[in-house]
């Protein structure tokens, strides 16, 4: 029971992984990954130690650990999207303002 729960765990985190990797959209694994968990600490027969144990088996402790990463590397991806286009609005903003100057230069020539 606690392998089952655990297994469907890992899948959901590897295609969460993957969906990421290719700039898909995760909510939906990632909210299906919170309910497997949910319902297995919700089981109050549970032994922690087993659990531990198994998750520690199924190398699920590198794999959360490469889900962090990958998480890491999108928000990273997203915030300099964000400072590239706040970049691109100043540039268009000053761009605006020296065509609407008017220069005393070009005046007397």
């Amino acid at each position: 029971m606690i392998k089952d729960y655990l297994l469907q765990y890992k899948e959901l985190t590897e295609a969460i992984i993957v969906n990421i990797k290719n700039d898909l959209d995760a909510e939906k694994l990632m909210n299906e990954r919170g309910k497997v968990l949910r319902e297995l600490l919700e089981n109050k027969t549970l032994n922690k130690e087993d659990v531990k144990n198994i998750y520690i088996d199924l190398k699920l402790d590198k794999l959360d650990k490469l889900l962090k990463e990958e998480i890491n590397k999108a928000r990273e991806k997203t915030k300099e999207e964000l400072r590239k286009i706040a970049q691109r609005k100043n540039a268009n903003r000053a761009y605006g303002k020296s065509i609407n100057t008017i220069n005393n230069f070009n005046k007397k020539i």
